[in-house]
């Protein structure tokens, strides 16, 4: 594991508002960074652009972090955890992050990592945690797509709380056929032979009829809600990494299918920002070129009109001397004609 050093005690604190945003390609290399985390990060764009994301990892950080992170990545999820990271001058900051795997065509490209401010409360768990995992004194927790989770009974009943939508209705059924094979158990301990003999036909018929009746239900449920609400999860996750350009097809018309209609609702939104904006911009970078070509081009004529000027002052300054040289002339030839003109008087 990468051991970025020095390091210092001076935490670096995020505001609320600072959404570092970066992506990598499948090697973990830095394709894409935002303004707010090449600020916090402390590098500039030329160091991070190209780098393994490694380059702010915080030697806090337990190694067992990070083979979750990837574990969880390579499994097609997401991972969301708290990290500390190093910023270049050896600062730390802590962070609340979502990485997600970044599909184009329903290939994996790379991944997209979102981080803002991490609570307090957060913090100070994921510190005792952390700790606990650097010194080998783990062996009552472990992380778990970036949660820290409870082993053993705890865990387990940590694992009842933290159960999807699939395995919260495979549980119900579970449940259903069990208080129904134990009331089966219990008529056949408990009845008079006679009774058991008439009805034990009719009641494990009933029990096998509950289950196909069950396993039926919970395929419908998967269809008609599992499955939408991950694809809905997959597109929310597209989403918040900045794709705007994925396409769902979305057919039911219950609740289910409204909240898909009010996401690509807000898709479409997003995207005619994000067009209008790139638009002005564009508009811009026009009027821009416009006003540089005006700018090159009065720089063109001012230096014509300099050179001009240059030559018309040579020229006056020609002409100036031309005159000094005819006024000198005829003051020569004035006197000339003075000194003849006295000559004349005295010989005449």
């Amino acid at each position: 594991m990468r051991n970025n050093q020095p390091v210092t005690a001076r935490e670096y604190k995020l505001a609320p508002n600072d959404y570092l945003i970066s992506r990598t390609d499948l090697k973990g290399r830095i394709t894409f960074a935002n303004r707010a985390f090449i600020e916090v990060s402390g590098f500039t764009a030329e160091e991070l652009l190209g780098a393994p994301h490694n380059l702010v990892r915080h030697p806090d950080m337990p190694p067992e972090a990070f083979e979750d992170l990837w574990r969880t990545l390579q499994a097609g999820r997401s991972w969301v955890g708290l990290v500390k990271n190093r910023r270049k001058n050896g600062d730390y900051y802590w962070v609340s992050a979502t990485v997600t795997p970044t599909r184009v065509d329903g290939q994996t490209v790379g991944y997209t990592s979102v981080r803002s401010m991490a609570s307090t409360e957060q913090i100070e768990a994921a510190q005792a945690a952390y700790a606990r995992i650097r010194a080998g004194n783990a062996s009552g927790i472990r992380i778990r797509e970036g949660a820290v989770v409870r082993r053993g009974p705890l865990g387990w009943i940590d694992g009842l709380r933290r159960l999807g939508l699939r395995g919260r209705i495979m549980l119900s059924q579970g449940v259903g056929l069990a208080w129904f094979l134990a009331a089966l158990v219990a008529f056949e301990l408990l009845a008079e032979p006679q009774t058991r003999a008439a009805l034990r036909p009719w009641l494990w018929g009933g029990f096998v009829l509950a289950g196909l009746s069950a396993m039926a239900t919970g395929a419908a449920l998967l269809a008609m809600v599992h499955r939408p609400m991950r694809e809905m999860l997959d597109f929310a996750l597209r989403l918040g990494a900045g794709d705007l350009t994925t396409r769902y097809e979305f057919s039911s018309n219950d609740e289910i299918g409204a909240l898909a209609k009010a996401m690509q609702t807000m898709q479409r939104s997003l995207l005619s920002v994000v067009r209008e904006i790139q638009e002005g911009m564009s508009a811009i970078a026009t009027a821009t070129r416009q006003v540089a070509a005006g700018n090159n081009d009065l720089s063109q004529r001012t230096e014509q009109q300099a050179a001009s000027l240059e030559e018309t002052a040579s020229s006056m300054e020609e002409l100036t001397g031309t005159v000094r040289q005819n006024a000198d002339n005829a003051r020569q030839a004035s006197g000339l004609a003075a000194n003849a003109s006295e000559t004349a008087v005295k010989g005449g």
